[in-house]
């Protein structure tokens, strides 16, 4: 079916100003007039140059980028569920409906994890019923027949995305009815980290200014991340803006005349910049959203 293109929504912050950092400077580069990503930003969008500042400020008003240097921030996934014996286990799944019949399993000390970076903690682990709870948040009663159950669960490692990069960390592997591959559930507690949080921002569409999808490749101040375009959008471009606490970026392109029919489907285009200074321990973060932009670890 023929449509328009349906581009990715971005957000901003409606009725923040620009706000200038006390962390450090701001700059902004990109696009078709500053490719490189490095400069003042001559040529710049004024869309993007807002939004930009007025996330940048947000983050460091709730406190983000603090917690981003301080702590450990999850960036992935803490439930995880395997496969399903057919769909009605997995519309439970959805609904967080399971019958709980988890044998008493003692909760060990804390465990050391491991990150990319070669750094280590000692972190505490929450009890196999806490973490139950975060996938099954509607238990079924002891009378109702439940097409999925928890009925074992066992500790083990396995890898989770953070702000020091992929970590080795404990899990929660659960089994039992309904499921044909086990549910797993990050057992470290909550206490322990950081959820990044995300501003609430309104909704806005700009012309010829979108969000970022993902990031490809960081080699110093080389970076490479997906924006999203639709499928006759063209001359896709990078837009970034740098501060000494945080990187933001977002693409432009050009979009289709009016009255062009085109199939509504996103795609994810790369583009390239070169920072002022290597990314290091800053985060990337989404125009659209104001979330962290990571490489996924499964496509």
């Amino acid at each position: 079916m023929n449509a328009t293109p349906r581009r990715r929504s971005v957000l901003i912050l409606a009725g923040l100003t620009l706000a200038t950092s006390a962390c450090g400077s701001e700059s902004a580069g990109g696009g078709s007039a500053n490719p490189t990503g490095e400069g003042t930003g001559s040529g710049m969008p004024a869309d993007f140059t807002a939004r930009a500042g007025a996330v940048a400020a947000a983050l460091r008003s709730n406190g983000a980028l603090t917690a981003y240097q301080n702590g450990v921030v999850l960036l992935g996934d803490a439930v995880r569920w395997g496969g399903f014996k057919d769909d009605k286990a997995k519309e439970a799944a959805g609904a967080g409906r399971a019958a709980l019949a988890l044998p008493t399993v003692a909760t060990p000390g804390p465990r050391k994890v491991t990150f990319a970076d070669g750094t280590s903690r000692s972190m505490r682990i929450t009890s196999a019923e806490s973490a139950a709870g975060l996938a099954i948040t509607m238990p079924c009663g002891p009378a109702e027949r439940c097409p999925l159950s928890l009925d074992g669960a066992k500790l083990v490692t396995a890898d989770v995305l953070t702000n020091h990069g992929v970590a080795k960390a404990p899990f929660w592997e659960f089994t039992g009815g309904g499921m044909s591959e086990p549910l797993r559930v990050l057992a470290l507690d909550a206490a322990e980290l950081i959820t990044w949080p995300t501003p609430e921002l309104p909704a806005w569409q700009p012309d010829g200014i979108t969000g970022a999808m993902a990031l490809k490749s960081v080699d110093g101040a080389a970076l490479t991340y997906e924006i999203g375009l639709g499928a006759c959008d063209t001359g896709p471009a990078p837009l970034v803006m740098e501060a000494e606490d945080v990187v933001i970026v977002g693409g432009s392109f050009t979009p289709p005349k009016p009255g062009t029919a085109c199939t509504a489907n996103l795609i994810s285009q790369p583009v390239s910049t070169t920072l002022s200074a290597p990314l290091g321990s800053r985060p990337l973060v989404d125009v659209a959203t104001g979330g962290v932009v990571t490489t996924p670890m499964w496509r």
